[in-house]
């Protein structure tokens, strides 16, 4: 396969993954080992395609990050948000630091065991198994609160979330 034909594909594999709840970097890296694309320069590839997700996100959603900022003009606009201001940005580098930390730390190691196509495909698997536990156990709320990002769209997760509901019903009769 040429290389322009990758590209192709794993640009379509990034831009559909990107901007729904699962792992856009997972996807790549199964999909770059399928299509026999992988090393150093899949590697490279991987990030240059990323940054330009990361750019389409800020480009996207610019006035969100732009009233993050703690400017006087942004100031009244995030009344309702814990993340504006300065205060706000403190709270994202707290919670980023740690995961900084312990990234830098265990680089080796994360890079040598969980960048694998096994590994991915077992963490997207679990993580798959983890939504469609919580949106049946989230039926106990009612049909009209269960997540319709999670029980609309994902045929399994409805039949759960179904299943649930009849159990709830059935369980009320005297």
């Amino acid at each position: 396969m040429e290389a322009w034909e990758i590209a192709v594909i794993l640009g379509v594999v990034e831009g559909l993954t990107e901007f729904i709840p699962v792992s856009s970097t997972g996807h790549l890296i199964i999909a770059s080992h399928l299509l026999g694309f992988f090393g150093e320069k899949a590697a490279s590839f991987q990030v240059a395609i990323q940054f330009g997700a990361i750019l389409a996100v800020l480009l996207l959603y610019w006035r969100r990050f732009a009233d993050l900022l703690p400017l006087a003009k942004n100031a009244g606009q995030c009344k309702n948000s814990n993340l504006a201001g300065w205060t706000g940005i403190w709270r994202i580098a707290a919670a980023t630091f740690p995961a900084l930390v312990i990234g830098y730390l265990t680089k080796d190691l994360i890079k040598t065991y969980l960048f694998t196509p096994w590994a991915v495909t077992i963490a997207l698997a679990g993580g798959g198994v983890a939504i469609l536990i919580e949106a049946a156990r989230n039926c106990d709320n009612g049909p009209g609160h269960r997540s319709g990002a999670i029980s609309g769209s994902c045929p399994m997760a409805r039949h759960f979330a179904v299943r649930c509901h009849d159990r709830r019903r059935h369980a009320s009769r005297p």
